[in-house]
């Protein structure tokens, strides 16, 4: 189901009054698509109410479905990306990228994920890799003496 169908079928389920069987289903289905994690059922049926409002809501802001991370972090973790940083990390916003460039900085950090690649290492350092300078344009002053020589 692509995103428009996804935020057209929400749409459709907050006007529903009373859900069948069929749509609890449906929305149990969606919920960890949309937001990437386990749609938790309690007693009452307000929960499916509430996880349709909460995906049409989300959808609505983000535009987009929560981008899915193969890392996963342990259960209480929280990753500060640097001393005095305000940018922090949990499961409902952790991102491959954000968990790279935090094993970047600190390696030693692979202890705070419950889940990860085995190729974590690589990962991290092909993401983080000094790009060839040749490449992106820049040239030292010296490459560009030998040039203005030759």
């Amino acid at each position: 189901m692509g995103l428009s169908d996804v935020f057209n079928r929400l749409k459709e389920l907050g006007k529903v009054s009373a859900f069948s069987t069929t749509e609890k289903r449906e929305i149990e289905t969606l919920y960890p698509e949309v937001l990437g994690k386990e749609f938790v059922k309690t007693s009452c049926n307000d929960c499916y109410r509430d996880a349709v409002f909460e995906m049409y809501a989300y959808l609505k802001k983000n535009g987009k479905m929560k981008e899915k991370s193969v890392y996963r972090l342990k259960n209480g973790a929280l990753l500060q990306m640097g001393f005095g940083s305000g940018e922090f990390f949990t499961n409902a916003n952790l991102t491959d990228e954000a968990a790279e460039r935090y094993l970047n900085l600190k390696p030693q950090g692979i202890n705070l994920f419950s889940v990860y690649p085995d190729d974590w290492k690589s990962r991290v350092e092909k993401r983080f890799a000094p790009k060839d300078k040749s490449e992106n344009g820049s040239n030292t002053k010296e490459e560009k003496k030998t040039k203005k020589e030759a």
